[in-house]
């Protein structure tokens, strides 16, 4: 049984450290406007932007 825990503990580590590796993106973005774009997409807080908006009518 220790046995079994400590592969199936390996294995949820493996996929755990290759899942994030997946995740990362490898490109250095040096273009500002493809920056802008991609930092706009993450802010959650995006007031300013309409993109991210909708229009509500009674």
């Amino acid at each position: 049984v220790k046995n079994l825990i400590t592969k199936f503990t390996y294995l949820i580590l493996f996929l755990l450290i290759n899942s994030t590796s997946l995740a990362l993106e490898t490109e250095i973005i040096r273009d500002m406007d493809k920056w802008r774009e991609k930092i706009a997409t993450l802010d959650w807080k995006n007031f300013e932007e309409n993109e991210f908006r909708a229009s509500v009518s009674d």
